[in-house]
C-alpha cells in the first residue's frame, strides 16, 4: 500500500526526519508535481528518489536562496516508515 503526504510549504530548504521500516525502504519526491530537477534537490534525493538508510534527518529540496510557494509530494511504497519532523531553512 502506497502512503502519500502532502506538504503547501513557503521556504528555500525542506528537511524531514524519518525513520525507515527497514534499511534500503524509499521516498518518492515531487516538487509541484514534477520529479524536481538537479538545480532543487536536496543532497538525498537521487532521481526523484530518497533512499532510506536509517533514523535521521534528510535533506529534501534546496531551492538555493530561491525561496517560494510549493507543493511537496512524499510518497511511501512500503509500510512501516514513520515520519517525525519537517523543518525548515
Amino acid at each position: 500500500m502506497c502512503s502519500i503526504l502532502e506538504l503547501n510549504f513557503y521556504a528555500d530548504k525542506v528537511f524531514l526526519v524519518v525513520s525507515p521500516g527497514k534499511g534500503g525502504d524509499k521516498m518518492r519526491v515531487l516538487l509541484d508535481g514534477k520529479v524536481p530537477d538537479a538545480m532543487v534537490v536536496g543532497e538525498d534525493i537521487r532521481n526523484g528518489e530518497v533512499i532510506l538508510d536509517h533514523d535521521r534527518l534528510y535533506e529534501i529540496i534546496d531551492l538555493h536562496g530561491k525561496r517560494g510557494k510549493h507543493l511537496l509530494q512524499l510518497e511511501f511504497p512500503q509500510d512501516g516508515t514513520a515520519i517525525y519532523a519537517f523543518t525548515f531553512g
